[in-house]
């Protein structure tokens, strides 16, 4: 009642639509009566009063009907296209939640009591005593609602309120409940410092690899410095973490939380854990990525034949690659195509002279046991991936061209093979992968 005299009073001034809305919680035989005295109250102020009622789904305890609370009255701003929801919480109101809080257990996050805005919602009364707001409504001899469940010992906050906070005072003197707002509001500070630095830091991270090459194939995620995030304190690397995960759109539990600074710490190249349903977090050496796991697709093989152009797709390693290739002859001084690898974007490509080559062709996957030869000799391309440190993850979606008797001839964007020897002219082919968009 407090709240809506005050807004009105301030309305023109500030250019303020204000609308009413009281919730019927519907737990007791007199609160229809006292949602009629609202909204009498609402329209004698000018000021329309929506009323909303509970159902028989509501679950009936305290968490419950806030729950039922807030989606209601989220639902008559959605309705009136309202910018904001005030509610009349006030400096009594904070005390409770600060000791309710501790008693559970809580972090500086939830020391800092209740905020004064969080997204539309905000509370302009925070700063003042529930005496004080009596002593207004007394003043102007205004009308307001006692809530008999606040002195209802069924519910905790009666307890803290009725129980706790006297007992503190005892012990404290009556100064206890100011500085426990003093608390709330160092705790506050303190939380948001904190973000703060994670901000950074997690900004300063991703700036770090931006240039990383080994990850080329995870361009859709976000990637990460591992050393520069395991050089932070332990606080700020859970809020780096966390504030990672919601800008994927993703809230991470606290045991996630806890899981995903360890794996930081602790996680060993080319291996991933799940922080969310739908959510992976990944190491490839001194990178770590965020993101979706990626969607399986059966592997596939790709022939090409000696006779014509094409022009297809083939899944690898669950990601799809577009295989385009041509043949070019270079007899009369035609100009040679390029060949050996280059940057994975927007596609790697290759020209290999077509003597000597044994058709079919194929594009598949990455094999065990597949060696390839190289001007030091014969080198197995599970080790050859790893000193060019292609990622763990990344190395079962190489693209790799093998002849028709199964030898290895180039692995895109890593190597060609040394048997496969370009002459000054003949005809050669010319072949081209590149990485589908997801």
């Amino acid at each position: 009642m407090a709240l809506l005299h005050l807004l009105t009073r301030v309305r023109d001034r500030r250019r303020l639509h204000l609308a009413a809305a009281h919730f019927d919680h519907k737990v007791r035989p007199e609160s229809t009566g006292q949602a009629r005295l609202v909204a009498e109250r609402s329209a004698e102020l000018g000021v329309p009063c929506a009323i909303g009622q509970a159902d028989s789904r509501m679950t009936p305890t305290q968490a419950g009907f806030r729950e039922a609370r807030y989606a209601y009255l989220d639902g008559e701003a959605d309705r009136l296209g309202a910018d904001r929801i005030a509610t009349g919480h006030q400096a009594d109101d904070q005390v409770e939640t600060v000791l309710f809080r501790m008693c559970r257990g809580t972090g500086l996050r939830g020391l800092a009591g209740i905020p004064a805005r969080r997204g539309r919602i905000v509370r302009p009364l925070l700063p003042f005593w529930r005496s004080e707001l009596l002593e207004y409504l007394e003043a102007r001899q205004l009308p307001w609602l006692d809530d008999p469940s606040n002195r209802d010992d069924r519910w905790a906050r009666a307890r803290i309120r009725h129980g706790v906070i006297p007992a503190l005072e005892e012990v404290g003197g009556p100064g206890v409940s100011r500085r426990l707002i003093s608390l709330a509001a160092a705790a506050g500070r303190a939380d948001r410092a904190l973000d703060s630095a994670a901000r950074a830091a997690l900004n300063g991270a991703r700036a770090m690899v931006a240039t990383s090459g080994p990850v080329h194939g995870l361009r859709p995620r976000v990637l990460l410095d591992r050393e520069a995030l395991n050089r932070l304190e332990p606080e700020v690397l859970a809020r780096a973490v966390r504030l990672a995960a919601r800008r994927s759109g993703f809230q991470l539990t606290a045991g996630a939380t806890r899981d995903a600074v360890a794996f930081v710490e602790r996680g060993r190249s080319g291996t991933a854990i799940d922080v969310a349903s739908g959510l992976r977090l990944g190491r490839e050496f001194h990178v770590l990525w965020l993101g979706p796991p990626d969607e399986y697709q059966p592997d596939r093989q790709l022939e090409i034949s000696a006779v014509d152009a094409g022009d297809s797709r083939v899944p690898i390693g669950g990601r799809e690659y577009r295989v385009a290739w041509s043949f070019a002859s270079l007899s009369g001084g035609a100009e040679r195509p390029t060949s050996g690898e280059r940057s994975p974007s927007p596609g790697w490509r290759v020209a290999l002279p077509v003597p000597g080559l044994e058709f079919p062709l194929q594009i598949r996957g990455p094999r065990p046991g597949d060696r390839i030869r190289l001007a030091g000799g014969s080198r197995k391309l599970k080790k050859l991936l790893g000193e060019r440190r292609v990622p763990r993850g990344e190395r079962p979606r190489m693209p790799v061209l093998t002849d028709a008797a199964g030898d290895v001839l180039w692995v895109a964007g890593v190597a060609t093979a040394r048997m496969i020897r370009e002459s000054p002219e003949g005809l050669f082919l010319d072949l081209e992968v590149t990485e589908c968009p997801r």
